[in-house]
C-alpha cells in the first residue's frame, strides 16, 4: 500500500434548487458549507490511505474540510513557492493523525504521527514530487469544480477563487 489522498465528486449529483443562494462568508465558512453539501447529498468521496491502513476513517463533512483549509500551503510547498517541508493535520476526533512532509530531492518523505491507539505500521512512506503535486492539485480542482455547481453568493465565488489561486 502506498500513501494516497483522493477526492472525487459525483458529476451526476443533483443539487436541489431549494439550496438557494445561501453559501457565503470567509474561506473557512465556504469550504465547510460546501463540504456539508457534499456529505449531505453524497456528492463525492474523500479517501486517505497509507502507513499500513488503506482506508483511513475520514469523511467528507469534516476531514475533507480540514484538508482543504491546509491545501493551498501544501500545494505551494510542493511547487516550491514556500518551503520544502509542511504538515497536514487531520485533527478531528476519530482520525487524529499528523502527516509530516519533507522534501528530499525529487520526492517527499512522509511520516505519520497518530494520537490514537492506531499506530502506523510503516515508519515512512515516499512519494515523488510530481505525484504528490498531482494528488493535491486534483483534490483542489475537483472540489472547486463541484463548488462552482452550487448556488454560491458572488463573494463566496471570489473567496474560492482566491483560495484556489497559487502563490506566484
Amino acid at each position: 500500500m502506498f500513501f494516497t489522498l483522493n477526492f472525487q465528486h459525483n458529476p451526476d449529483c443533483i443539487i436541489p434548487t431549494t439550496l438557494g443562494n445561501s453559501i457565503g462568508g470567509d474561506a473557512h465558512s465556504v469550504i465547510a458549507n460546501v463540504c456539508q453539501v457534499i456529505a449531505d447529498l453524497e456528492c463525492g468521496r474523500f479517501a486517505v490511505g497509507g502507513f499500513g491502513d488503506d482506508d483511513w476513517p475520514v469523511d467528507e463533512r469534516t476531514d475533507l474540510a480540514v484538508l482543504l483549509e491546509q491545501l493551498p500551503e501544501a500545494i505551494n510547498s510542493v511547487q516550491g513557492n514556500i518551503t520544502n517541508s509542511f504538515v497536514v493535520d487531520f485533527f478531528e476526533q476519530g482520525v487524529e493523525r499528523t502527516l509530516h512532509f519533507d522534501r528530499v530531492k525529487d520526492q517527499y518523505s512522509i511520516k505519520c504521527d497518530s494520537m490514537l491507539s492506531w499506530q502506523p505500521t510503516i515508519e515512512r512512506e515516499f512519494i515523488s514530487v510530481v505525484e504528490l503535486d498531482r494528488m493535491l492539485v486534483s483534490i483542489r480542482n475537483a472540489f472547486f469544480e463541484f463548488a462552482l455547481q452550487l448556488p454560491l453568493k458572488p463573494e463566496a465565488i471570489a473567496v474560492l477563487r482566491q483560495w484556489a489561486r497559487p502563490v506566484q
